[in-house]
C-alpha cells in the first residue's frame, strides 16, 4: 500500500517536469511489440494484453504479408510512415465493436506521424474498422501525380470499408496515379473523415472510375475544404467511366480532357476551378460525354466563384450520340470564343458529319447565352433549356 502512495505522490512530479503524455506513453510500450525497417516475411500481429500492442520506432517497409487482427492498438512515432510495397500486402481487418487503432503520440487536433502507403496491386491489401488519428505529418513519398501529405495515400489496390480518418495536417486519403499505374479501390464505403486542415479525400480522374461503391455512404465533416478533390494531367482520362454522386461535391482543379468515354450519374456536383473546362474534343465518334441526372437525383455543376462566366464551361466535339446532358443545373459556364458571347455549353462543327448532343431539362444560369454550336452541329431538346434572367438562349 505504501508503494503504491509513493507512486501515485510521484506522477505529479514527473508531470511538472516532462510530458505527460510522453510519460504514460513510454510505460504503455514496454510491453508493445517493436517494429522499424522492412518486414521480408509473412506475419500476424494478434493482441498482446498490453494497451499498445504494436509499437512502430520509424519508417516500416512492407515486403511480405501482414495481418493485422482485430481489437489491436498501433502506436507509430513521430514523422514514421507504414509503407506497403510491391509483392507486400497490409490486411488490418477490425471488426464492429473491435476496431483497430492507429495512432500518433500528439494530442487529438495534432498530426504527428506520416501516414500509410499502399504502393502496392494485391487484392490483399484492407483497411476494414479502422480508426486512424494523428497522420498525415508530411509527404510520405515524392514523385507521385499529387504530393500532399495523407494519413492514407493510394497507389495500387486497397479495400477500405468502415474506418474513421481525423486530425490529419493536409487530406485524409489520397487516391494517387502516375504514367504507370493508376489507383484501384476495390470498395470504399461507411468512411468518415473528419477535421482535416484541406481536402478529406483527393483523387486522380482516372481512378474515381474505379470505385467500385459510389461515395454518398461517407461522412465528411468540419474540414478545411469539405470537397471531394480531383486532379489529373493534360491527358484527360481514357477509355470509359461512370462518376457516382458523393455526400459532398467534387472540386475540379484542372481542364478535363475525355478521350473515351465519361457519364456522370445523379446526385452528383462538380465545383469548378476557374481555368475548369470539361471537353470531349476528337473526331472519334466512340468519345462522348453524358450528364445523366434525372428528376429525383439531378446534376449541378457549377463555378467555384460566384458571377458570370466564372469557368469556361462545357465543349462538344464528338458525334457520339451517347452526348447528353438532362436534368442539370449549368452556373456560371462560359466556353471562350472570337465573339463578344461565351456559352455555357458548345457544339462544335464545321465539317460533316457535325457534333451531336441532346438535351433534356438543363437549366442555365449566371451565362452570357446558353448554347452557341456550329454549322452542321445537330443539338435536339433545346425547347428544354430554362434560363435564368440575363441569359441569351443562342449565341450563334
Amino acid at each position: 500500500m505504501k508503494k503504491l502512495s509513493f507512486l501515485m505522490m510521484g506522477i505529479p512530479l514527473i508531470c511538472l517536469l516532462s510530458s505527460c503524455g510522453d510519460f504514460f506513453t513510454e510505460l504503455a510500450t514496454n510491453d508493445a511489440i517493436d517494429k522499424s525497417g522492412e518486414i521480408n516475411a509473412d506475419e500476424v500481429w494478434t493482441e498482446t494484453g498490453s494497451s499498445i500492442d504494436i509499437h512502430v520506432e520509424s519508417d516500416l517497409i512492407i515486403n511480405a504479408h501482414v495481418e493485422v487482427d482485430q481489437g489491436i492498438s498501433i502506436l507509430v512515432e513521430d514523422g514514421a510512415a507504414i509503407i506497403v510495397r510491391d509483392g507486400g500486402s497490409f490486411e488490418v481487418k477490425g471488426r464492429s465493436g473491435s476496431e483497430v487503432k492507429i495512432f500518433g503520440t500528439g494530442n487529438d487536433d495534432q498530426a504527428t506521424w506520416r501516414g500509410i502507403y499502399f504502393n502496392s496491386d494485391s487484392n490483399d491489401n484492407e483497411l476494414s474498422h479502422v480508426e486512424i488519428k494523428g497522420a498525415g505529418s508530411a509527404v510520405i513519398e515524392i514523385g507521385d501525380k499529387k504530393n500532399d501529405a495523407a494519413a492514407v495515400e493510394v497507389l495500387g489496390t486497397l479495400w477500405m470499408t468502415n474506418c474513421e480518418i481525423t486530425s490529419s495536417t493536409e487530406v485524409g486519403v489520397l487516391v494517387n496515379g502516375n504514367s504507370t499505374r493508376t489507383s484501384n479501390l476495390r470498395n470504399f464505403e461507411n468512411i468518415e473523415i473528419n477535421g482535416v486542415s484541406t481536402y478529406p479525400m483527393m483523387v486522380e480522374f482516372e481512378a474515381l472510375n474505379n470505385f467500385s461503391e459510389d461515395l454518398s455512404s461517407c461522412v465528411f465533416e468540419e474540414n478545411g475544404t469539405n470537397m471531394i478533390g480531383l486532379f489529373g494531367d493534360t491527358s484527360g482520362i481514357s477509355g470509359n467511366h461512370t462518376w457516382h454522386g458523393a455526400s459532398v461535391p467534387y472540386y475540379v482543379s484542372e481542364g478535363l480532357a475525355i478521350n473515351g468515354g465519361l457519364e456522370i450519374v445523379g446526385n452528383t456536383e462538380l465545383v469548378m476551378q476557374k481555368n475548369a473546362e470539361l471537353y470531349v474534343n476528337s473526331t472519334n465518334a466512340s468519345y462522348y460525354f453524358n450528364i445523366n441526372g434525372t428528376a429525383s437525383a439531378p446534376i449541378t455543376i457549377r463555378g467555384e466563384e460566384p458571377g458570370i462566366n466564372s469557368w469556361p464551361g462545357i465543349w462538344y466535339n464528338t458525334n457520339n450520340a451517347n452526348n447528353r446532358i438532362s436534368h442539370t443545373s449549368i452556373n456560371g459556364g462560359g466556353v471562350p470564343s472570337g465573339t463578344a458571347e461565351k456559352s455555357a455549353i458548345f457544339v462544335s462543327g464545321l465539317s460533316s458529319p457535325g457534333s451531336t448532343l441532346v438535351l433534356n431539362n438543363v437549366d442555365i444560369q449566371n451565362s452570357e447565352c446558353a448554347l452557341r454550336k456550329g454549322p452542321t452541329a445537330i443539338v435536339t431538346g433545346t425547347s428544354s433549356i430554362t434560363l435564368a434572367a440575363g441569359v441569351n438562349a443562342s449565341c450563334e
